[in-house]
Parts: structure tokens; C-alpha cells; sequence
């Protein structure tokens, strides 16, 4: 079982996930860039002190991180219930693209993706913006293999099919 104790591996663990970490909070918090550091930074410092919580064998430190992250986006928005709706925000581009066409693509991808639920956001964000296995939701949203694919499955459906009606 291996624990995060030491500062070398946590400091390895930030510079590996910083960057992940940031565009998922700024992604779900509405594009606000602040708000996405300032939470950013609230995920490190619990992490920080909760280090020796960390088995590997329950989870690996990518999920652990973004577990982290996730909960504390729903402190959060508990506490600030009055959160800029996504209707009144600018929407940037969060790849860096010299393609026009893509960037124009991943924009109205975008678009589309805050028609979505919270829930499903999350879901395609985690899995295909963040690159996480199936197993690895599964444990981030308390869900097995199979219910959590389904899920994403459904949510990726929805997805094709608001993109869909825009192209006809």
C-alpha cells in the first residue's frame, strides 16, 4: 500500500494533475478563471493535509486528486448558491488550437455541452476532456462499472444528439 507522505511525490503528484485539475474546475465553475485557481489551489492545501490518507490500493493518486476536486466544487457551490449563470458567460477556448475550424468545432462542442445536465457534464468532462478510465468515475461517482458507462453512454448520446440538430 503506498501512501503520498513524502514532498518530492506530492510536489510529482501536483505537477502531473495541476493542469487537469484546473481545466475540470474551470470548466464546471462557468469558465471563471479565479474562481477555477482559488479552487485549484483549495484542492492542493486539502490534499496537502490529508496526504496520509492516500492507499493507492483504494484508488490511484489521479483519482484520489480529483475526488478532492469534485468535493470541494460542491462546497463550493453550497456555499455561493448565487453563481453566474452559464447563459452569461463568455465561452473561451480552452484548447490551444492554430486550426480555426477546429477551435470553431470545439466552440460550439462547448456550446452544447452546458445544454447538458450538471451531472452529464461531468461525466463527458471526466471521461473524454480528462482522459479517465470508466473504473476511475465509477469510484469518483460512487457508481459500479457498468452503471457509471451506462451513464456515459447516455450522456455522450444526448451530446450527438444536440450536436446532430445543429448540423441538420
Amino acid at each position: 500500500m503506498k501512501k503520498l507522505e513524502k514532498r518530492g511525490e506530492f510536489i510529482e503528484a501536483f505537477n502531473k494533475y495541476n493542469t487537469g485539475i484546473f481545466r475540470y474546475l474551470y470548466l464546471r465553475s462557468n469558465f471563471h478563471k479565479e474562481t477555477a485557481q482559488d479552487l485549484a489551489q483549495e484542492v492542493f492545501v486539502k490534499a496537502w493535509k490529508h496526504r496520509g490518507s492516500y492507499n493507492s490500493r483504494k484508488a490511484t493518486i489521479k483519482t484520489w486528486l480529483f475526488t478532492i476536486t469534485k468535493n470541494t466544487l460542491v462546497d463550493f457551490y453550497r456555499k455561493n448558491r448565487k453563481v453566474e449563470s452559464l447563459e452569461d458567460t463568455k465561452l473561451e477556448s480552452i484548447l490551444v488550437t492554430t486550426d480555426s475550424e477546429d477551435k470553431i468545432l470545439y466552440d460550439e462542442i462547448l456550446k452544447k455541452l452546458k445544454v447538458l445536465s450538471s451531472n452529464e457534464q461531468e461525466l463527458i468532462i471526466l471521461r473524454f476532456i480528462e482522459g479517465f478510465e470508466i473504473s476511475e468515475i465509477a469510484k469518483m461517482i460512487n457508481k459500479n462499472y457498468t452503471a457509471a458507462k451506462i451513464a456515459i453512454l447516455r450522456a455522450l448520446d444526448k451530446l450527438k444528439e444536440l450536436i446532430s440538430h445543429e448540423v441538420k
